[in-house]
């Protein structure tokens, strides 16, 4: 059995963006940012595989990969521009439906 997580994220509200992105796109391509994202994350050490419905992933890791661990990991891929275009939301444990999905 894998361990995995779920991580949810939103778009950040527009009224931020124009306020604190100046470099912004016009209009966020939510599915772009969203698969890049996943790629990004699927790149980390202890990632196995990531599945994406929307803006939640479940991240199936490494056996012995802690959530601590990989909010860690993840943290710079929310800095930056991407903070501009996505926010993390949560990283949660997946249950054992949501697990095997």
């Amino acid at each position: 059995m894998h361990t995995a997580f779920v991580l949810t994220t939103k778009l950040p509200p527009l009224d931020e963006v124009r306020r604190d992105c100046l470099d912004a796109p016009e209009e966020i391509d939510a599915e772009l940012y969203l698969r890049s994202l996943a790629a990004d994350i699927e790149g980390l050490a202890g990632v196995r595989t990531i599945n994406r419905d929307g803006f939640v992933m479940t991240i199936q890791v490494v056996e012995g990969t802690t959530q601590s661990e990989l909010k860690i990991a993840m943290r710079p891929l929310f800095a930056g521009d991407r903070f501009c275009t996505l926010r993390f939301v949560s990283l949660e444990p997946a249950t054992a439906q949501g697990a095997a999905a």
